[in-house]
């Protein structure tokens, strides 16, 4: 009687629950097959495997690897798209938390009509700032996010064609 053994290589992946998914696709499009999946810490932990003995195996390795830095490449740009704006509206709404502050400072230690009033101001100032922010981060994140789109759009095409040679390979099509 003869065992016929499948002997399997193993990979643990911690994504972005939001990007499990798309993760479970690209890695799938290379012979990996999700052996367990749990959340932890905010992130889905994937352990993948793969069959040691599959055809091919170094090709769809090196594919793996570029489409990982491909992955890569796309993360960044999304990063990127949102980095700017979030600084600006760090920096922007402490600068009209601060005014508020000290509208609210004015408003408790002004003796005087004038200084309770201008501390009224100047703290709806502040709320003022600090209101625009979200709108004015949002209209940065728009319009980098045209800026970057061509660029997006590219790196989401050569990660589609990896995964299309890898899937060629594993249905033997590509030789």
């Amino acid at each position: 009687m003869e065992k016929n053994v499948v002997t399997y290589e193993y990979q643990d992946l911690s994504v972005k629950p939001s990007e499990r998914v798309r993760m479970t696709d690209v890695y799938q499009s290379f012979g990996w097959e999700v052996a367990q999946e749990r959340a932890a810490h905010g992130a889905s932990e994937l352990t993948l495997r793969r069959n040691r003995g599959m055809a091919h195996r170094a090709e769809l390795s090196r594919l793996e690897r570029k489409a990982a830095d491909l992955m890569k490449t796309i993360q960044g740009i999304k990063a990127e798209t949102t980095r700017g704006a979030k600084i600006f509206a760090g920096i922007f709404g402490s600068v009209g938390a601060l005014v508020f502050g000290g509208g609210m400072c004015m408003t408790m230690l002004g003796s005087a009509a004038g200084v309770f009033a201008g501390g009224i101001v100047l703290g709806v100032a502040g709320i003022a700032i600090c209101a625009a922010t979200y709108p004015i981060y949002k209209a940065l994140v728009a319009k980098k996010s045209k800026k970057t789109a061509a660029q997006m759009d590219e790196n989401e095409e050569k990660l589609a064609v990896v995964c299309e040679q890898g899937q060629s390979l594993l249905d033997g099509s590509m030789i």
